[in-house]
């Protein structure tokens, strides 16, 4: 019975391999492309074995075939079509990775008469590693601890520094972030000692809380400050941690308790039966507001104390979109009032094309640090209105169904922009005028350098229009034939610029880009435009 089994099955597959002879030898699909070549360390050069090697299309990225590499580092993927295909590459100890990847971009591997795409050589960086331990000030560790990894990233060109991991030590106060691309990282750590004891306030005859009362002091009242990497409270003083291709940082943090404070939230009445909504205690990290360890506690009367908090420059917040800067020195009690009456935006927003919006469509404001975030529905209209808006920076975005929405102009009176296209607003209030249209235009074009095709080069289609919203930049890298191709772009003028190993610059700051403008290509794209295909090619910068 086994040997009927296998002869079926042999049968089978000779089957199968006829047909495929048959597809690949049928004038009507042209499959004589190659894609080869060699993967090597980016540190040495050296030929690297045991590669997993990927093929997929550029765009949809789905797997269409798989090769793992030998001792002389070749892979191959033969009988191709002609196309746009994405390699990726990953082995153990390496940082997987696109070929030529820079952040999200890659450079495509184009199959066609005419390229060369049986020489490739795909270079592997050694992955880094960044572990250490986490201790008190008596060298015992610190178990659960969290340990957060932040890195400078480029993908909006502004340079921000975000978070890259997250961990809980482990029982010896141990960590490790692995598989690190070289870079400048940066680790904070937000621990509670477990030995802490908070001292609830006192009360009085009916079970209400002294609010003006002092907890008694005692000397398991401690706290930790956020500890960033070497031992500063504060993320402007973080010292960075360089990573090199393969190198492997261990470190050693160690938190320092120091006497905790106590911070008192009485409600905008002084009593009733509510308590203060949404109270909770935040730390300005890198720009953003980030939760810091602390206990809540909420009583019958709306009184609310936050402990267990070491002193620093904090963000309160105790009620929605309420919040309060505070340079904590002392127990601390704050009395919460109303809310201020805050800035009425109103406005219209129209499309560019003179169409209708779509049924359904909001414009969202959110504060740069994270603190503030509002949603705030179109009417059919086109007329909006946010009442009760805190005077501050806001990146102003719409969405709609399906197809992506962009402003791509904003005026506005009562107001100004800042130059990363931010709406300031003061205690004025404002009237906008918003215009938007879908992100439907794809944009195709090649790049030269010398008057040969230039792969891996950085593409930045820039908006002329300096009130226009941030999101209307894009960036993508060359294909290996020079092609490239910008998705997703909206209506409007822009400047195309090509930069040679541009990737660490912060491309989308003014100051930056500006040196690169005066030699870039003008592009107008008008709402009717799907793709926009250019005639002649964009010439390289050099950084």
């Amino acid at each position: 019975m086994m040997a009927v089994r296998v002869r079926i099955l042999v049968v089978l597959l000779a089957g199968v391999s006829i047909t495929f002879a048959q597809q690949l030898s049928s004038p009507s699909v042209q499959v004589d492309y190659s894609i080869r070549g060699v993967v090597v360390s980016a540190a040495t050069g050296n030929l690297l074995d045991k590669v997993v090697v990927t093929l997929s299309g550029a765009k949809d990225r789905m797997k269409i075939a798989e090769a793992t590499t030998g001792e002389d580092g070749s892979f191959e993927f033969d009988h191709l079509r002609s196309g746009n295909y994405a390699l990726r590459a990953s082995r153990r100890g390496y940082k997987a990775a696109y070929y030529d990847e820079h952040e999200e971009c890659f450079s495509g591997i184009v199959t066609g008469p005419g390229q060369d795409t049986s020489h490739l050589r795909f270079k592997l960086l050694v992955a880094g590693v960044i572990s250490g331990v986490v201790t008190d000030e008596s060298g015992d560790p610190v178990r659960n601890a969290q340990v957060i990894l932040y890195r400078k990233e480029s993908y909006d060109g502004l340079g921000k520094i975000i978070q890259s991991g997250s961990q809980q030590t482990d029982d010896i106060g141990a960590f490790e972030f692995a598989g690190l691309a070289p870079d400048d990282y940066f680790i904070s750590v937000n621990a509670t000692p477990w030995y802490a004891v908070h001292p609830r306030p006192r009360f009085d005859a009916q079970g209400n809380p002294l609010t003006d009362s002092t907890p008694a002091s005692s000397p398991l009242d401690v706290a930790y400050p956020l500890t960033f990497y070497t031992g500063a409270t504060d993320s402007d003083d973080a010292t960075p941690i360089p990573i090199h291709a393969g190198e492997h940082a261990q470190l050693n943090l160690s938190l320092h308790a120091v006497a905790a404070l106590h911070l008192r939230i009485r409600p905008p009445d002084g009593g009733g039966k509510q308590p203060v909504v949404k109270t909770g205690i935040t730390q300005n990290v890198f720009g953003v507001q980030v939760p810091i360890s602390s206990i809540t506690s909420v009583y019958g009367t709306g009184f609310t104390e936050i402990s267990g908090v070491a002193p620093g420059h904090y963000q309160v917040h105790f009620a929605e979109n309420q919040a309060s800067d505070l340079n904590l020195t002392a127990n601390t009690t704050l009395d919460t009032s109303p809310p201020a009456p805050g800035v009425e935006i109103r406005g219209q927003v129209a499309m560019a094309d003179g169409k209708n919006l779509p049924a359904i469509f909001y414009l969202i404001f959110n504060s740069p640090a994270g603190s503030f975030n509002r949603s705030v529905p179109v009417e059919n209209d086109g007329t909006f209105t946010a009442e009760a808006m805190p005077a501050g920076s806001y990146d102003v975005r719409v969405a709609g169904p399906k197809t992506p929405f962009s402003i791509v102009e904003m005026a506005a009176n009562g107001a100004v922009f800042t130059e990363l296209h931010l709406l300031k607003l003061g205690s004025n209030s404002v009237n906008l005028a918003i215009i938007v249209a879908r992100n439907s235009a794809t944009l195709n074009g090649y790049v030269q350098q010398s008057g040969k095709p230039a792969p891996g080069i950085m593409i930045v289609l820039v908006p002329n229009n300096r009130s226009a919203n941030h999101e209307l930049f894009r960036r993508e890298e060359s294909n290996s034939d020079g092609s490239f191709s910008l998705g997703r772009v909206a209506p409007g003028a822009y400047t195309l610029i090509a930069i040679d190993d541009g990737w660490a610059l912060d491309w989308a700051r003014p100051e930056v880009i500006a040196r690169y403008l005066a030699h870039g290509m003008q592009i107008s794209i008008a709402p009717s435009q799907k793709v926009v295909n250019l005639q002649e090619p964009v010439e390289v910068q050099p950084r």
